[in-house]
């Protein structure tokens, strides 16, 4: 199977051999949402950004660069919320360059936040 299910991408093998019984697993996946072992895999943007900020505390990072973070990552959240991408794998290419070209942002601020970002997926990674 390789495809999207609720914004989700799965690519995986079914172990089926009968075209009918795959498209019923399929339908049935649609019907129930997600399957349990690709909730697993998946990781969502709320969760990478929360284990960010903790391990950000952990190396003693201060308080106004953790703001910024904090900052970055309501304003990323408020785009992923406006775009339907609720997991980390959904944040390709395009949707990070339209994400940048959404900031106000200009000149060394653009670049700095540009840098945090760069980090959290980094980190994610």
């Amino acid at each position: 199977m390789d495809g999207f299910l609720n914004g989700v991408e799965l690519r995986e093998s079914l172990d089926l051999r009968d075209w009918e019984r795959a498209q019923q697993r399929i339908r049935d996946w649609e019907a129930q949402g997600i399957p349990e072992v690709v909730q697993v895999d998946a990781v969502s943007l709320e969760k990478a950004c929360r284990d960010f900020i903790n391990d950000a505390m952990d190396r003693g990072l201060r308080d106004s660069t953790l703001k910024k973070y904090r900052v970055l990552f309501k304003q990323t959240a408020f785009y992923a919320a406006k775009q339907g991408y609720r997991f980390l794998k959904q944040w390709d290419l395009n949707a990070l360059r339209s994400f940048r070209e959404s900031w106000s942002d200009k000149g060394i601020s653009a670049l700095k936040k540009l840098e945090r970002l760069r980090a959290l997926f980094r980190f994610a990674h």
